[in-house]
């Protein structure tokens, strides 16, 4: 795959993506709508991805396909279990907090990941990094403090186990090496669906009016971003990569803004620029490291 075509698949994703917190919010519900709760969308978003990208990995790998899920072995299973947790934390975050707080929290995923990478893995990470990462946890604290007493602090700590859980799935990636993602992602959805089943078993069932949005969602939308940015990530250098992040946040904020009419408090205005500069300079050392080479 040429490196234009790789940046336009990771550009569709990234707006793909984007439109989660859209979709999350859109089965609140409203005085003539009965809304799901957090732990329905949860399970029923997961349950459908899950299968819906086994299925597509089916297609794909006919014969061979029970072959490459034993391939994962338990390094894959563990990135299954991170990846799980982090979108499950993603959702509920989502649902209890504005879209652009929850997104300018995940903005930090890189520093978090790299903190990570260095106690566990021993890499070494560079003085720009800690600075970066100064910034992005600056950032979060303005945002905290501006949660307190709204409401919103459940949703930001959940946003905040998110990141922890997507910078896990980042470092046994690396551990791991050359291994697909896509497998751990169908499988991480069930172990997401798993979890959240027990918290909604007396409640599971919903309204069938969200049912076509749902399924849109989780069985086309869902499973084409996920695959768009594993393909296209094996083609453009990890600083680019790092872009596509603050680009994501940008647009989910943007639509939440023009679709939700919500609008981000003065401390989320600061904390989220705070985090996007220090996302935006890390990635600007990494492209120039990348370069050099």
């Amino acid at each position: 795959m040429r490196y234009g075509t790789a940046v336009i698949l990771v550009l569709i994703a990234t707006t793909l993506s984007s439109l989660n917190g859209i979709f999350v919010n859109s089965f609140v519900g409203d005085a003539e709508l009965e809304g799901m709760t957090d732990w329905q969308i949860v399970f029923w978003r997961h349950l459908l991805v899950g299968i819906a990208m086994f299925a597509g990995l089916a297609l794909v790998y006919r014969r061979c396909f029970l072959a490459t899920l034993r391939s994962h072995n338990w390094v894959g299973l563990f990135g299954a279990v991170a990846f799980g947790l982090s979108t499950l934390f993603v959702i509920m975050a989502q649902h209890r907090a504005p879209v652009a707080d929850v997104m300018f929290v995940l903005a930090s995923v890189p520093f978090l990941t790299a903190l990570l990478a260095w106690v566990a893995l021993r890499e070494m990470i560079r003085t720009i990094t800690w600075f970066a990462m100064a910034g992005a946890a600056a950032g979060i604290a303005v945002m905290v403090v501006g949660s307190l007493g709204s409401g919103n602090m459940t949703g930001i700590l959940l946003g905040i186990a998110a990141t922890l859980m997507i910078a896990c799935f980042a470092v046994i990636l690396r551990w791991g090496k050359a291994m697909d993602m896509i497998p751990m992602f169908a499988l991480g959805c069930l172990i997401a669906a798993a979890v959240s089943l027990p918290f909604t078993i007396g409640d599971l069932w919903f309204d069938t009016r969200h049912l076509p949005l749902l399924l849109f969602w989780a069985v086309l939308i869902s499973p084409v971003y996920y695959s768009m940015f594993v393909i296209s990530s094996r083609h453009i250098p990890g600083g680019e990569l790092m872009l596509a992040l603050p680009v994501e946040t940008i647009e989910a904020a943007i639509l939440a803004w023009l679709i939700l009419g919500q609008i981000p408090t003065q401390q989320t205005y600061i904390g989220g620029v705070i985090i996007m500069l220090s996302v935006g300079v890390l990635a600007f050392f990494r492209i120039r490291q990348e370069h050099a080479r």
